[in-house]
């Protein structure tokens, strides 16, 4: 049974989305040469959490709009779209200032293209910003299919389907010949893409309050930890059965430590954790947290550290001087200025300038 549309904001959701804002500042702080490995996974469930999130707040946003295509992606094009648009142009333009920048380079990532691996590896494309390109695909896939497939196992099967003929993309690959193949999307998608539709199906189907519990938790608690161990090393890439055995469980294993981690903490937080100004107004700036964090760590590094490239947690107090003002910018001034913006209805005013323009 399809439920209706949740109002007011859900306090669990914002803290879970808080907990991937710190593995985000935990990841990029300068420690994945030294712990690759454990990076990695962390990257992975970090990951994980802004795309189920973002798949189970995506019922709500897209009823009410009415299911309707033009308005959804009319709201995405100003909160996400132009805000990654923007920081790609910034971006560009502050490395062209440092170093020589392809300006294919820019176009691939503001055309949405780099989604495609061949065309990302080929331009070298800002890996900070890969996030958005495949939320925003990720959100077409679903609109069209909760548009347009009202049977409910159809839809599911064209997304199993969808996610398979990637991962059979990947197998088939042969970088000496061009073929269909070749046109494969990033492995991102098959990380992930299953991840967004169960957040968002754990939402349209009204299934959060059945199966995240305490049952749950006892499931994934041991998940996580048979899967956080990496046995890929035991497959090759050889031939189509080993290929295909290695990249199913490449993507299969970022799922469930992913997925696991979210059903852990939801357990605990479901009742327990209410809504919270401070995390609320950090959860509300965090596209803008996830776009600048990359320039502001560079700032502080060059200007306090002295262009330090790698800040390790050998080196004390320099890492913990240098997580502590990240946090105190990223997670502290933030949200103040927009509080700040909020109080003095400088938000409000451009959204009444927004909808009279989409009105005209």
């Amino acid at each position: 049974m399809i439920q209706s549309v949740q109002k007011g904001r859900i306090s669990e959701f914002d803290w879970l989305k808080v907990l991937g804002l710190l593995l985000l500042i935990f990841v990029h702080s300068e420690l994945s040469t030294a712990y690759p490995d454990t990076l990695e996974s962390i990257q992975w469930i970090l990951i994980g959490i802004f795309f189920f999130v973002s798949g189970y707040l995506a019922y709500n946003s897209f009823y009410k709009r009415q299911t309707s295509l033009k308005k959804f992606f009319k709201t995405k094009l100003w909160t996400l779209y132009l805000p990654f648009v923007g920081a790609a142009v910034f971006y560009f333009g502050f490395e062209s200032y440092l170093v020589d920048s392809n300006p294919l380079k820019l176009l691939a990532q503001i055309s949405l293209l780099d989604i495609f691996d061949n065309i990302n590896t080929g331009l070298f494309n800002y890996g900070f910003l890969w996030f958005i390109p495949y939320l925003l695909v990720f959100f077409f896939i679903f609109c069209l299919l909760e548009k347009y497939v009202k049977n409910t196992k159809l839809q599911v099967s064209i997304v199993l389907l969808l996610w398979f003929l990637n991962l059979l993309a990947w197998v088939f690959d042969d970088p000496s010949q061009f073929t269909l193949a070749s046109f494969k999307l990033g492995l991102v998608f098959n990380q992930f893409f299953l991840v967004f539709m169960i957040g968002f199906w754990l939402r349209k189907f009204g299934l959060y309050e059945r199966l995240v519990g305490f049952k749950t938790a006892l499931l994934a608690i041991p998940l996580f930890a048979l899967f956080w161990f990496n046995i890929s090393s035991m497959f090759s890439l050889q031939g189509f059965l080993n290929s295909f055995a290695y990249y199913l469980y490449f993507n299969v294993r970022s799922m469930i430590l992913g997925l696991s981690v979210i059903f852990v903490f939801l357990a605990i937080a479901k009742g327990r954790l209410h809504n919270n100004t401070i995390i609320e107004s950090i959860a509300k700036v965090s596209i803008l947290i996830y776009l600048s964090e990359p320039f502001i760590s560079y700032l502080l590094r060059n200007l306090i550290f002295g262009g330090e490239l790698h800040i390790y947690l050998s080196e004390t107090e320099d890492f913990i001087l240098y997580q502590a003002l990240r946090l105190f910018i990223l997670f502290g001034v933030y949200p103040l200025l927009y509080v700040a913006g909020k109080k003095s209805g400088f938000f409000s005013r451009i959204s009444h300038k927004l909808t009279i323009n989409h009105s005209v």
